[in-house]
């Protein structure tokens, strides 16, 4: 007898524990046509890109929440009566963007110096620290070189088109064009 008491005890408790806990019995329906088996309705969010008007890529976000919702008595279907939308635009960019490559500028002109001479003077800016911003490069150190060569050689190898101003052996079209540019300078003070 205390055993069958005991055993009726245990199962009164039991169904008091079980009916204490709340079953999701509700379930609402996606878009896609499944079920879903939940007391609250999953937001929707959906990805976009678009340009905007300096050609960033816009990573658009566009998040569809429920706020409001209604339980059918009959079918336990949700249903949602109130929808709240939120858009975020953000600019995309790679979780690691590595460093910009700039390239150096250079300068080259010639001057003459104390004793009449032709100094070919070369200035080169290297970017030491490029970066981006706003989708642009940018430079935020720039190092500057210069060097000073003189120019030699005689009237022979001008006259024979020989502009051969840093004495490499050839001549590059920045020679020609150099020569070019100054040729009233040199020809006449030399």
């Amino acid at each position: 007898m205390k055993k069958t008491l005991l055993a009726l005890a245990l199962a009164v408790a039991t169904m008091g524990t079980a009916s204490a806990h709340r079953l999701q019995s509700t379930h609402y329906h996606t878009d896609e046509g499944r079920v879903v088996m939940g007391n609250t309705i999953a937001p929707e969010v959906e990805v976009t890109y678009e340009t905007d008007r300096w050609g960033r890529r816009i990573k658009v976000t566009e998040t569809t929440t429920c706020v409001e919702t209604r339980v059918n008595r009959r079918n336990r279907h949700l249903r949602c009566l109130e929808e709240e939308t939120e858009v975020t635009r953000v600019v995309d960019r790679p979780a690691h963007q590595p460093a910009p490559t700039m390239e150096p500028r250079i300068q080259r002109f010639i001057e003459r110096d104390n004793y009449g001479r032709h100094v070919l003077i070369t200035v080169t800016d290297t970017c030491t620290r490029p970066s981006w911003q706003d989708g642009r490069q940018v430079c935020y150190r720039w190092e500057r070189d210069i060097d000073r060569e003189y120019v030699q050689w005689d009237r022979m190898d001008r006259d024979r088109g020989n502009f051969d101003f840093n004495g490499d052996g050839r001549t590059d079209g920045w020679e020609r064009l150099l020569y070019q540019s100054f040729r009233d300078v040199l020809e006449n003070n030399r």
